[in-house]
């Protein structure tokens, strides 16, 4: 099972999930993405998606 969670973190999770999962209208989420440099805003909507995949991909390679 660690193995599987070490993979899910690795090759499924991104690291957009990974910073705007916390995103909230009351708290945005400015990200900047690595290879353009282009930012971002994100409020409840994105922070719920984010965190809707990152859950699943534990779920699924778990």
């Amino acid at each position: 099972m660690r193995h599987a969670k070490k993979a899910a973190t690795i090759w499924v999770r991104n690291d957009f999930c990974a910073r705007v999962k916390g995103a909230s209208d009351d708290a945005l989420v400015i990200y900047e993405d690595p290879a353009t440099k282009e930012k971002t805003t994100h409020g409840t909507a994105d922070g719920r998606k984010a965190c809707l995949h990152h859950c699943l991909s534990v779920g699924l390679v778990t």
